[in-house]
């Protein structure tokens, strides 16, 4: 895996953390009703402009913060024996599953500031996401974590050397999004 070292350099500029401040959630909310409902429009905009659901109270929510402590990407992650999105809002997806069951971790709402995606360094803040993701499932002896994105996506991260597999045909989602359920297999990431 390689990452620019100039745009390394400007990543470092940011801390990446498990949020557990009100500060924190709030900022990381803000972001995601910025991209999920503003941008994608995934789920209605609501008045108070933070995206949140019933998942976030048993979630690990990491961020990345700005030096103002901004948000600027974020990824949530859910743990078994808790119910999945995977298991309701995706159900869908799951009947395409090859062992007909989640695996032990789920990974949603990921997500990075459009500004940022735009000055190219989305790619490297993703790729920050996922590797504190990497970090948290293996504490938790979560070895394999699923999700829900868009072809392009994971075939990304498959070049980029994350260890993920699609397990389902492609589907249509609300908002015409083609999108596909994935299993990450943390045990095989190469962190070299």
């Amino acid at each position: 895996m390689s990452i620019d070292v100039d745009r390394l350099e400007l990543l470092r500029a940011y801390r990446i953390r498990l949020a557990s401040s009100k500060d924190e959630l709030q900022q990381i909310f803000r972001l995601r009703h910025q991209v999920f409902a503003e941008e994608l429009h995934w789920v209605p905009q609501v008045n108070s402009g933070l995206e949140q659901d019933q998942y976030d109270n048993r979630a690990t929510l990491i961020g990345i913060f700005d030096s103002d402590g901004s948000a600027i990407g974020t990824i949530r992650i859910l743990f078994k024996p808790d119910t999945f999105m995977l298991e309701r809002e995706f159900a869908t997806f799951l009947s395409d599953c090859p062992t007909g069951q989640t695996a032990p971790a789920e990974m949603t709402r990921l997500c990075v500031n459009p500004q940022i995606r735009r000055s190219g360094l989305g790619r490297q803040a993703s790729q920050a996401l996922f590797h504190a993701a990497y970090i948290v499932c293996l504490r938790r002896n979560a070895h394999e974590a699923d999700f829900v994105s868009t072809p392009a996506f994971v075939h990304s991260l498959r070049e980029r050397g994350f260890p993920c597999v699609p397990f389902s045909k492609t589907k249509t989602l609300s908002g015409g999004v083609r999108s596909v359920a994935a299993r990450m297999y943390w045990d095989r990431f190469d962190t070299s």
